[in-house]
């Protein structure tokens, strides 16, 4: 059997009929090579498929998965505690004052419906799943890194934004996708990301621009805004 095939008898495996609400997608059906993860920690050797520890209402608990996002805006929207990371890191001792993306090349990967993952819709989420005994570790590969220098609320209309300013380094040969149509190239690169205070959507992007390395080096060591300590963004990367 090919892989797509494995990954599609094993979610078939399962009795409670999760196989009936899931798709599996081939790196040829998915478009790119990547598939992404976001993590504070830069030092993680593997990925190991686990049940997931949320307790969300409509979440499948019976699949051990490993959960990533064809784009770095379902990374974030899936996490969920980013700006907690970011205002309160300090008390964190493996906050490096910025998240690591990993990459996952060319694999096949595990589409859950809304009926099994309630904000599928919004994160894109995908399960890599232990289809076969070689599946159940995934190699880590840090391909990226990204900080936050400012967050701030505005209003739009009746609703609220929430407006981040970011900066990212992509590691040579990778490319990360932060958006449906906003790609990121080896280099360093800034952007805007708003996305509502309230309420669902996945946000939009604006101001994108490419850095030198001296901008990038510059706007590295200077103090971010609203950090209430000294040490610089990404000071400790």
């Amino acid at each position: 059997m090919s892989e797509t095939e494995q990954a599609q008898a094993y979610i078939d495996s399962f009795k409670n009929g999760v196989g009936k609400n899931c798709k599996v997608v081939s790196p040829e059906e998915l478009g790119q090579e990547f598939l992404y993860h976001i993590s504070i920690n830069p030092g993680i050797k593997k990925f190991v498929p686990q049940l997931t520890q949320r307790s969300a209402k409509h979440e499948d608990r019976s699949v051990p998965r490993v959960s990533v996002a064809p784009t770095i805006i379902g990374c974030i929207n899936g996490y969920q505690q980013d700006r907690y990371d970011w205002e309160e890191g300090r008390y964190n001792k493996k906050w490096r004052d910025g998240w690591y993306i990993y990459g996952f090349r060319n694999e096949v990967s595990v589409k859950p419906s809304v009926k099994i993952l309630f904000d599928a819709d919004y994160t894109d989420e995908r399960w890599l799943v232990p289809y076969n005994d070689e599946k159940w570790q995934y190699p880590a590969e840090i391909i990226g890194k990204y900080f936050y220098r400012s967050i701030y609320v505005r209003q739009l209309n009746d609703k609220y934004q929430k407006a981040i300013e970011m900066f990212f380094e992509v590691s040579k040969g990778a490319v990360v996708r932060f958006s449906e149509d906003v790609v990121l190239t080896e280099g360093y690169w800034t952007l805007e990301y708003a996305r509502l205070v309230q309420g669902w959507n996945k946000g939009e992007v604006s101001n994108l621009r490419k850095l030198d390395s001296t901008e990038w080096k510059k706007v590295k060591g200077q103090s971010a805004d609203l950090l209430s300590h000294q040490e610089p963004p990404s000071a400790r990367w």
